[in-house]
């Protein structure tokens, strides 16, 4: 039975990483990789001051309307 198969808690020990392909190294967390997960990818990028990822797609991703409104009315970062 795969991960996306099988119910329940799934644990992700701290500590994994691997490198991405923009060439950065993430944290696991909850993704298709780690758990089966479905349309959600958790996973921890710190990313130095000044970084560039590679040009990338991301392929089956939305956002919802909701979120983008919730997004839309917190201050950015740079009003902090």
């Amino acid at each position: 039975m795969s991960a996306s198969e099988t119910p329940g808690v799934r644990v992700i020990r701290p500590g994994h990483t691997y490198t991405g392909k923009q060439g950065f190294t993430y944290g696991a967390g909850a993704s298709a990789d780690t758990v089966g997960a479905e349309r959600i990818c958790m996973n921890v990028l710190p990313m130095p001051p000044g970084a560039k990822a590679k040009v990338h797609y991301h392929d089956r991703i939305v956002l919802l309307p909701e979120l983008d409104a919730i997004l839309a009315s917190r201050p950015s970062f740079n009003e902090l």
